[in-house]
């Protein structure tokens, strides 16, 4: 602010010396006459380009507005004759225009919100200044930029274009509206956060960021009340509860939001006591706990003697000897100084005794403890403070109220009273706790006294010796781990008690219950009493402390028992590697449980497999893949019965070479092994993932590992409950136990990830390790060198551990080269086909039967799988139809007229296999995302723009709800959708993200409070509003006409959607 008002004055001063007289001089008439008078001079003109203009009175080179460099002693380089020179001299003009210098013009350092103001001041001092040579405008322009803009400007200047052109092209690449706002928007999240209206310094720092913004936006020409609710609502998600809502609620203009953090952070000044009255660059605060009292003289009061501190000759006095010497001299028993009393101290926040945490230094624990206790809790005026005797006080004392104080220990939290109620159906005092209106409800169902933690001021001086749980009604439920004094008081009286801070539901609420109800009687009564028709009620009205706190023990001893139990739990694989290389795996067992013996029920389960394989014909072959796990040593022959045995079964394939394949079952019977098993945590199974990372880069690869699961060894302890057993040809039973690990454990997908993630990651290869999907890597990149080094290096990692790389197919010839055995034009990629040669993606196209029953028509919805979703408007006409049968059974003829429609949908449907899009899509384009609805359904597609072309990344159509919605409320939807699917595609693809709506209704909604809307439309903008405002979305109107997601709302035949897709 002070370097903009700095160059504003600067300005101001240079424009008034262009309109002065001194301007106005003729060249002609100097031309003329070169020996006329002064007074003669002063109404000649001077051409512009020989008058040397200096903004600042500093010393140093003057830069001639001709392009030259004059120094005094260089005459010779003088444009003018020497006469005309000197008559120069004796005009003074340099005390008129004095010669710019480079580091007084603005500078400009990429940000797009300090464009403007950067425009502005360099176009008024340096582009428009006829006085200085083209060159020198560009050389000192140069200089004013760093980061991007220089780098820019260096190549414009070298290109040889002129200054005009220069300034231009900067102009169109930095005067970016939309991106100052998306700056400004960050620089707003560096808010800190702000949990309650006292903090200080926190307010301070928001207070100057949005005030900075605020400049920034006055700066922007473009109207900006489109975006000023997300920069709201930006700001509002920094602060605390009720200034959050206050802002999304009342305030409309970023000028009113200014303001308000302005008057919050005055009412903070104004009412936090302990950080406005202390310096906060004093450091930390002494401890004064060992005699940390510095005098500001040596002489010490107590032996008239220099030292330190008064506390050092303490030792050498006696305890009454020190009572006399403070009594007689006068001095504070706290600090031992003169000029005023204990209670008035300003040590007294400073000071904390080790043996009893109060308010005094620890030397003088004995003195006080003996000679200066207070008697009496309540401490009336001074005729009621006379009348108290010592009785009560030591019966006060005996019975350990919760309110039982050193009345030297002045409290920090006062409550000042200033009416009680008269008419309220509870007892209630109503005052300023700390500043903040309160209410104090005297509640005699309470057995302990609570107050509002954000009421307490000196947090940190919590005493921590006790803990209580609250789970009134009225104060909500939470846990305080120490209580804390407040004074109570008005004009005539005053009582100290103690209470616990807690987290309340009711704001700026206290809770006196019956452990400090007496003190609000005169006779502090031990018992209270209720008149009632069936006598007098009488209840306890002071509590033990001890008693009332007993629950701390035993919470503790939960806790310990809690923390033993969490850390007790292992969440991680155990895994080895042997002296081979390969890894070796337990099976993560949930407890010390087993499962029992099954021999009974595994063998039954063989027996009826053989029979069923015997019909099918299948028996000799699937012996020979069972058997396979005994060939490879995969499998050994035991002859225990004991452990735990696994039931397998066939899986037909339509493979030539391998027709069937043994799949074993871990979930069989009541007591299956997987039941027994952690399933752990599987890495890298998010399939949209690695869709997405899959279409980054220009190079990609992917490689299989063959038979993964089977490369895992399995620790022996654990094996016998991996058993199966099987029926030779001649009637012989065989037992067999793995060895490694089978696929059909709960366990295996987790065993399996977690071994390929440590196996890269221990090579430093992490970035590959996130890119396997189960046993299928899928790895991309820029540069096709690193692509080949780094997929060599992952091929002998993995061989290394027993597993064999294949299959590798990549749109790289070098690395293809190396393959020469697994080369193939098309490959499988999680679903999708893609084709090396054109670096393209298309769907599996299926095969389907005819439509009878339900059944029938999802399993054709289902095998049109399209991860991207391009084909998602041309499946909406076969989930509408499933609807409409929704309420039949599984195998049920469906409706004839349904049946007729779903065949006419499908007529063409094999034109669709020749849809293709482009694998690789630039990494640094634009994200635009569009949506759209219609009565019947709703969605989106999102693009990434480069270069004025659009590329295809992901879609999404779903029907519109059977509950019935307005469009509006359906493009709303489609809106959160999008949102949320924008989140995760952001993580991959970084660009700035625009999202496009022809909904003009929802695009207002969102310039505006969400307050203003029903509860479920405010509760889908706040969702929406939340992505929006953390990826830095831009929100922008498009007409529904050029709106690609009307594809994505529309239910559509084969002909249209081709049309319409292309």
């Amino acid at each position: 602010e002070e370097k903009v008002e700095y160059y504003n004055v600067k300005l101001d001063r240079y424009i008034n010396r262009l309109k002065s007289p001194v301007s106005s001089f003729s060249s002609s008439s100097i031309r003329n006459d070169n020996a006329m008078s002064l007074d003669e001079s002063s109404s000649s003109m001077v051409r512009n380009e020989h008058i040397n203009v200096n903004l600042d009175a500093e010393d140093g080179d003057n830069v001639s507005h001709g392009g030259r460099v004059n120094n005094s002693d260089d005459s010779h380089d003088s444009v003018l004759p020497n006469d005309l020179g000197q008559n120069f001299a004796n005009l003074s003009l340099s005390n008129t225009y004095r010669p710019i210098k480079t580091d007084q013009l603005p500078s400009f350092d990429g940000k797009y919100a300090n464009w403007n103001s950067y425009k502005i001041m360099i176009e008024n001092l340096l582009i428009k200044n006829d006085m200085i040579s083209e060159d020198l405008k560009k050389s000192m322009l140069l200089k004013t930029v760093k980061n991007e803009p220089e780098r820019i400007m260096s190549i414009l200047i070298g290109q040889r274009l002129s200054l005009t052109e220069i300034w231009s092209k900067i102009c169109a690449k930095f005067n970016d509206p939309q991106r100052a706002i998306l700056e400004i928007k960050n620089d707003l999240k560096l808010i800190p956060k702000i949990e309650s209206e006292n903090e200080v310094n926190n307010l301070k720092r928001a207070k100057d960021i949005v005030e900075s913004a605020n400049l920034a936006i006055n700066s922007l020409e473009t109207d900006v009340r489109f975006y000023t609710t997300n920069l709201i609502q930006a700001v509002a998600e920094k602060f605390y509860y009720k200034a959050q809502r206050r802002m999304l609620a009342k305030i409309k203009t970023f000028e009113e939001l200014v303001k308000y953090v302005d008057q919050i952070y005055e009412e903070a000044l104004l009412y936090d006591y302990n950080k406005i009255k202390k310096n906060p660059y004093d450091g930390q605060r002494k401890s004064l706990n060992t005699a940390a009292i510095s005098t500001e003289l040596n002489l010490c009061l107590v032996c008239n003697k220099n030292h330190k501190n008064n506390f050092e000759c303490l030792k050498n006095f006696s305890k009454e000897a020190i009572v006399n010497i403070i009594k007689t001299k006068g001095l504070c028993f706290r600090c031992l100084r003169r000029g005023h009393t204990g209670r008035d101290c300003d040590k007294i926040t400073e000071l904390a005794c080790d043996k009893c945490s109060r308010r005094h230094a620890s030397e003088l624990h004995d003195v006080v403890q003996h000679f200066f206790q207070s008697i009496p809790k309540t401490m009336l005026s001074n005729e009621t403070n006379t009348n108290v005797n010592k009785n009560s006080s030591q019966q006060t004392s005996e019975l350990g109220s919760v309110a039982a104080i050193n009345a030297f220990d002045q409290p920090e939290n006062i409550f000042e009273v200033e009416n009680i109620s008269k008419h309220e159906n509870r007892p209630i005092i109503y005052g300023l706790c700390n500043g903040h209106n309160s209410t104090m409800l005297l509640d005699n169902g309470s057995n302990i006294s609570l107050i509002d933690e954000d009421l307490v001021v000196g947090k940190d001086k919590i005493k921590s010796n006790n803990r209580i749980v609250s789970a009134s009604p009225l104060g909500g439920i939470g846990t305080s781990n120490g209580k804390i004094s407040l004074i109570v008081q008005n004009n005539m009286t005053k009582i100290i008690i103690d209470l616990f801070p807690v987290k309340m539901n009711d704001k700026n609420l206290i809770i006196v219950g019956t452990d400090n109800l007496s003190f609000f009687f005169e006779d502090r009564p031990e018992f209270l009493e209720i008149p009632s028709i069936f006598g007098n009620i009488r209840y306890k009205v002071r509590n033990n402390i001890n008693q009332t706190c007993c629950v701390a023990d035993v919470l503790n001893s939960y806790e310990s028992i809690e923390d033993e139990d969490e850390e007790d739990v292992d969440e991680k694989i155990l895994l080895c590697r042997t002296d081979n290389g390969r890894y070796e795996a337990r099976l993560p067992f949930l407890s010390e449980l087993r499962p029992s013996n099954n021999f009974k029920k595994a063998l039954n389960v063989l027996k009826n497999l053989n029979n069923r394989l015997k019909n099918q014909q299948m028996l000799s072959e699937y012996e020979n893949q069972l058997m396979n796990y005994v060939n490879n040593d995969q499998a050994e022959e035991v002859d225990d019965p004991n452990g735990y045995f696994l039931p397998h079964h066939p899986v037909y394939r339509d493979s030539s070479s391998t027709p069937i394949r043994v799949v074993f079952n871990g979930s069989f019977g009541f007591d299956a092994i997987n039941k027994f098993l952690w399933k752990g945590e599987a890495r890298g199974l998010d399939i949209f993932e690695h869709l997405i990372g899959f279409r980054k880069n220009k190079f990609a690869v992917t490689a299989d590992l063959s038979k993964a699961f089977l490369q895992i060894m399995i620790h022996p302890d654990d094996r016998k409950f991996l058993k199966f057993m099987w029926i030779n040809s001649e009637d012989q039973l065989k037992i067999y136990q793995m060895k490694v690990l089978p696929f059909g454990l709960i366990s295996s997908p987790a065993i399996l990830t977690n071994v390929t993630q440590k196996l890269l990651c221990d090579e430093n290869l992490e970035d590959i390790a996130n890119s396997i999907y189960m046993d299928d890597i899928i790895w991309t990149s820029e540069s096709e060198s690193e692509l080949i080094f780094s997929i060599e290096k992952v091929k002998m990692c993995f061989l290394n551990a027993g597993f064999i790389l294949h299959k590798v197919h990549s749109n790289s010839e070098m690395l293809t080269s190396k393959f020469q055995s697994d080369y193939s034009e098309e490959t499988k990629v999680l679903g999708t086909i893609w084709n090396t040669n054109e670096d393209t993606i298309s769907n599996v196209f299926p095969k389907w039967n005819p439509v009878k029953t339900r059944r029938d028509l999802l399993a054709i919805i289902g095998k049109f799988f399209d991860p991207y979703g391009f084909l998602d408007p041309w499946k909406l006409k076969l989930r509408l139809l499933y609807r409409q049968t929704i309420h039949l059974d599984w195998d049920a003829q469906i409706p004839n007229d349904i049946i007729e429609q779903v065949e006419n949908h499908l007529i063409d449907a094999e034109k669709l296999s020749d849809l293709k899009m482009n694998r690789y899509l630039p990494a640094d384009g634009e994200i635009y995302g569009f949506s759209d609805a219609s009565a019947s359904a709703y969605g989106y597609v999102i693009y990434i723009r480069k270069n004025e072309q659009m590329h295809f990344l992901f879609g999404k159509a779903k029907l519109a709800p059977s509950k019935a919605q307005s469009i509006v409320e359906l493009e709303l939807r489609a809106l959160y959708e999008l949102g949320k699917i924008l989140y995760r595609i952001h993580s991959i693809f970084t660009g700035p993200i625009s999202i496009w709506s022809d909904s003009k209704v929802n695009l207002y909604r969102f310039n505006s409070s969400p307050n203003d809307q029903n509860r479920k439309v405010a509760s889908q903008l706040m969702k929406t509003m939340k992505i929006i405002n953390d990826l830095n979305i831009l929100l922008r109107h498009v007409n529904g006409s050029n709106n690609p997601a009307d594809l994505f709302s529309r239910i559509t035949n084969t002909k249209q959607f081709l049309k319409k897709f292309v």
